[in-house]
């Protein structure tokens, strides 16, 4: 059977992209032996400086928790007022609908609304 100029292209492609992909393969492979190097002299330390490190990684760790923390604190204080939102209605003081909810199920909620307003006034008697 003969071989489509098809066939012929996507093997001459593939031959492009393992060269390029050797490369990138070769550059990381360099990058994870560097990094095992490094712990092999970090694995070779007395278990002393080991615990120290550890115990200096967890302060700076906390540290970091606590400032994270404190910066959201204060980024909420900043906000003046929470509007407030009913869930019955679901609008806002404004009388808003929220910016998540789409224009069918707006639709909907005032569907709702409309309907319980007809149907409260009268009362079928049978």
């Amino acid at each position: 059977m003969a071989k489509s100029i098809r066939s012929q292209r996507g093997k001459k492609m593939r031959a492009i992209k393992r060269v390029r992909y050797a490369q990138k393969q070769l550059k990381q492979l360099k990058e994870t032996v560097a990094k095992t190097v490094n712990h092999v002299t970090v694995g070779s330390m007395d278990i002393d400086s080991a615990r120290a490190e550890v115990a200096d990684y967890i302060e700076w760790k906390k540290k970091q928790v606590a400032e994270k923390l404190q910066k959201q604190e204060e980024s909420a204080m900043d906000l003046d007022e929470v509007p407030e939102f009913s869930m019955k209605t679901m609008r806002n003081r404004s009388g808003d609908y929220p910016k998540w909810m789409g224009q069918k199920q707006i639709r909907k909620q005032k569907y709702k609304k409309d309907k319980s307003r007809r149907s409260n006034g009268r009362k079928k008697g049978w």
